[in-house]
């Protein structure tokens, strides 16, 4: 039973600490470096997971034996897991601070033709003589700008 309750406390506590990372480091961030904060953050984890392994060994009263391999695999792990993975998240966080950031999903081009053909369909019947007749009365379109449309479908053509 005591074994279950400190092991749902712990899940707990790295539940919080894994889920609140974020949006602490958004305003911790603001202050520090990211790489300051990552080495920060990576000093204070080995100093604590160092007092528990040193506390669960006295109590246990058993040496664990590491391999120089294991040490390796362990410090490759730790570099790609943790330093690579978090550096580039505080980096991200770091540029793009505390604002919101937008993107269209499709290029302007594509969306201009859409609306401009949607425009078309629902006022003028899919017929673009009629948009460019309705310009012309409504005197938004001059001469020279139907010259240049001509101009614009003859090269078009060829």
């Amino acid at each position: 039973m005591k074994q279950t309750i400190l092991g749902a406390i712990c899940l707990s506590l790295a539940a919080s600490i894994w889920g609140g990372m974020y949006v602490v480091s958004k305003y911790v961030l603001d202050f520090v470096p990211p790489l300051t904060l990552v080495w920060l953050r990576f000093i204070i984890a080995f100093v604590v997971l160092y007092m528990i392994l040193k506390t669960t060994k006295r109590k246990q009263k058993t040496t664990i034996q590491i391999n120089k391999k294991d040490w390796l695999l362990f410090a490759w792990i730790g570099f790609i897991g943790y330093f690579v993975s978090i550096t580039c998240q505080f980096v991200g966080t770091k540029l793009f601070g505390r604002q919101y950031q937008y993107y269209p999903l499709i290029g302007k081009d594509v969306y201009s033709k859409a609306s401009i053909k949607t425009l078309v369909k629902s006022y003028f019947g899919g017929s673009f003589s009629e948009a460019v007749s309705f310009m012309v009365k409504e005197n938004s379109l001059s001469i020279e700008d139907l010259e240049t449309l001509v101009q614009q479908i003859k090269k078009g053509k060829k």
